[in-house]
């Protein structure tokens, strides 16, 4: 099973009560302009990148938490295939 995020569903802050944090390491701010990407080193050598709108100023090695819905986690399987999440209990953190 692989997981999927879409940048703009990453954050810095929780967006609700639901927010899953997960503890990261920065490696790259990407500034376009309008907006920052954000390129982060998760626990388990897994990759995360945040959209965030506006300039940010980072530096590589920095900590950070960011934050995720469960609700916007999107599932494939082996193939690459989607599936429906259905009520299905995702772990994030391991």
């Amino acid at each position: 099973m692989l997981l999927g995020i879409r940048p703009h569903q990453v954050t810095l802050a929780p967006r609700g009560p639901g927010a899953v944090e997960l503890p990261a390491e920065i490696r790259l701010a990407e500034v376009t302009g309008s907006a920052t990407f954000l390129h982060l080193l998760l626990r388990g050598e897994r990759h995360l990148v945040a959209h965030l709108p506006g300039t940010w100023r980072f530096q590589p090695g920095e900590a950070t938490r960011a934050y995720v819905d469960p609700a916007h986690v999107l599932v494939f399987d082996e193939g690459g295939h989607r599936l429906p999440l259905s009520g299905a209990e995702v772990d994030l953190h391991g």
